[in-house]
This record gives C-alpha cells, structure tokens and sequence, in this order.
C-alpha cells in the first residue's frame, strides 16, 4: 500500500529550512511546527541531498473522488437509506458532475460501515395453531 501521510506545504517546508539554517535541532523545528521529528529530519535529509525541499511528482493516477464527494455521498445514503446503489450512484453521478463507478462508491461505502442489511422476516403461527401448541 502506498503512503497515508499529507504532504507538507511548502510554506512550512521553507519554514522548517530557515530554523535548521539559523543552527536549530531537528525536535525543536518539529515541535515548533507541530510535524513529527522523523518528517523535519527527512526534509533536512533532502534540503542536503538535493538542494531543494520541493516533492518529486508521485506517479499513479490522481483520484478523482475527494473527500468532499465522498461526505457528499455519505450524506445522500444518509438521508435515502432505503435506495439500491444503482440509484444512489446516478444520484450521485449527478449532483458531483463526475463520473463515478458503482464499485467505487460501494467500497467507500463499505469501508466507513455502510453495510446492505435485509431485515429477517418473523415467523407468523395463526391464532389457531399458537392455542394448539399450548
């Protein structure tokens, strides 16, 4: 799997290179900025290596459903809990103007305990037969 982290803003990044250049230590920086000590001592790592503390472009498509999508598409199951997945896919489909795969959706949705659930039917015994089984 790939990496979960968020990438640093660079703002921060030129931040954190500005305290390390001044003779700073790699925790006070981290403290500072409130990033992890390991995250500032691989940026110096970096600024050393290349001269730069910028982020080579990561390969691999970009997702194309954001987290705002995905809370609008929490939002739509929310409210229409009855509704298959087809029809919330084409809700969805339409409110976000992105085209979205059924699959997508349902993983997501799985993922954050949308389950489908049927509800168990009961046993109905006729008045007749409970009075017998007495």
């Amino acid at each position: 799997m790939g990496r979960k982290g968020k990438e640093l803003s660079s703002e921060v990044k030129e931040v954190a290179k500005k305290l390390l250049d001044k003779g700073k230590t790699v925790r006070y920086v981290a403290d500072v900025l409130g990033v992890s000590h390991s995250t500032i001592g691989s940026l110096k790592k970096r600024f050393e290596e290349r001269g730069s503390v910028e982020n080579i472009p990561r390969s691999g498509r970009q997702p194309t459903v954001t987290e705002r999508d995905y809370r609008c598409l929490e939002r739509l199951v929310k409210v229409n809990r009855r509704d298959s997945l087809t029809e919330i896919t084409n809700k969805f489909n339409e409110n976000r103007n992105i085209p979205v795969s059924k699959r997508t959706l349902q993983l997501h949705l799985h993922k954050h305990g949308f389950t489908r659930r049927v509800s168990k039917k009961k046993l109905v015994i006729r008045e007749i037969n409970r009075r017998k089984r007495l």
